[in-house]
């Protein structure tokens, strides 16, 4: 469903990701944790090209949503004539595509071919950030509630203006919705009367609204009081019972040792591991994972 390859990040100088591979199945739920500053807020927000990566590509459902990278598409170098030149001389398969990558060898010497293939691969994969947005959801850490609208008309805006929905079936889907996360009291409340934890699964139905395939959670319960964490994980985990593909930035340890099919462990912008719940928390193969796990746990 969503596939991550040679993931890049930068700020100017700063580099926050280095590299990342991911790939997610359809029903995957996929915990992403890490220390602060590792990379996660920027990952997921890159999936839904919140933040534009500075290089890599980015595929979800079979859509590529990055600008296409023929470097990263292996059999495209060696379709190349730069390719079969180098290799009937002799050079071997990985050092003429190494050679190729690091010095641009396609857009330097295949010209008019080039321009050809990257045209080819924006109309046979290319997938806009608008298009993808409207089945890619995303939760965010504080809520981002439109503070001057009320509850119902937060949750019609988007099924109204970016899916056509008619308003009387946005109304009665928004209803289903709240009653779903035990809100349809508030109907008419605005966010300002809200707590927090009502605040954030109103954001939740919002994003449910939208009908997306899969939902991306960045920190939904770090903004919380204690007591009103648990209120928005019960909404996380039935939801996860659905079968509904899910990807998560959290701190709650215990919750992602319970809901996860995998833990992905991020360190200064790095994917150092990628594991099942029970082998990541039991036995983590690398310093950096025991060393963060002692602190957390």
């Amino acid at each position: 469903m969503i596939e991550v390859k040679g993931l890049y990040k930068n700020y100017g100088d700063l580099q926050v990701l280095k590299g990342i591979n991911l790939h997610v199945s359809q029903g995957d739920i996929i915990s992403i944790i890490g220390p602060s500053g590792s990379g996660k807020s920027t990952l997921l927000r890159s999936i839904n090209l919140l933040e534009k990566p500075t290089f890599g590509e980015i595929w979800v459902e079979g859509k590529l949503i990055t600008p296409p990278d023929p470097y990263l598409h292996f059999d495209v170098i060696r379709a190349s004539k730069t390719y079969a030149a180098m290799t009937q001389q002799g050079m071997d398969d990985k050092t003429a595509i190494a050679e190729i990558k690091a010095k641009d060898l396609l857009k330097k010497h295949e010209g008019a071919a080039y321009n050809k293939l990257m045209k080819q691969i924006v109309a046979d994969h290319f997938e806009d950030a608008y298009s993808v947005r409207r089945r890619v959801g995303m939760v965010f850490q504080h809520f981002n509630l439109f503070p001057h609208k009320t509850v119902l008309e937060n949750m019609i805006y988007a099924p109204m203006k970016v899916n056509k929905m008619p308003r009387e079936q946005a109304v009665e889907e928004a209803k289903q919705l709240l009653d779903s996360v035990g809100l349809l009291s508030k109907i008419d409340a605005y966010p300002g009367k809200l707590s927090g934890g009502q605040k954030q699964r109103v954001a939740i139905a919002r994003t449910l609204a939208m009908h997306p395939d899969v939902v991306l959670f960045d920190e939904p319960t770090s903004a919380l009081d204690p007591e009103m964490v648990k209120e928005v994980l019960d909404v996380i985990k039935k939801l996860a019972q659905t079968g509904m593909t899910m990807m998560l930035v959290t701190h709650e340890m215990g919750f992602a040792r319970e809901l996860s099919d995998r833990i992905c462990f991020l360190d200064e912008g790095v994917l150092i591991e990628d594991a099942p719940p029970a082998e990541f928390f039991s036995t983590p193969k690398s310093p950096r994972a025991k060393e963060f796990l002692d602190k957390v746990l």
